[in-house]
C-alpha cells in the first residue's frame, strides 16, 4: 500500500512538472513542482487513508504468533463478543 502511495506521488509530480513546462513554465519552477505535488499528493493520501479507515491490517486485533507453526493467534484468553 505505501508502495502504492508512493508510485502514486510520483507520477503526480512528473506529470505537474510536465504541464508547467508545456505550458512554458521554466525549468526551475518545474523543479520545484516536481516534489511539492509529490509530497502533498503523498500527504493526502496517507491522512484520507487514515481519515477512512481504508487499512488492510485493521481488525486483526493483536496477533500472536507462534514460532513453532508461524500460524498467528489473536486468543488472549479473553472471550470475544461472538463467543459471548
Amino acid at each position: 500500500m505505501i508502495l502504492g502511495y508512493l508510485l502514486f506521488a510520483i507520477v503526480a509530480g512528473v506529470l505537474s512538472s510536465l504541464v508547467v513546462l508545456m505550458c512554458g513554465g521554466s525549468l526551475l519552477l518545474a523543479l520545484c513542482i516536481y516534489p511539492l505535488v509529490g509530497t502533498l499528493t503523498l500527504i493526502m493520501l496517507a491522512l484520507t487513508a487514515m481519515l477512512f479507515g481504508t487499512s488492510s491490517c485493521r481488525d486483526d486485533g493483536m496477533a500472536i504468533t507462534s514460532r513453532q507453526t508461524g500460524t498467528g493467534s489473536t486468543d488472549l484468553g479473553v472471550p470475544s463478543v461472538d463467543r459471548m
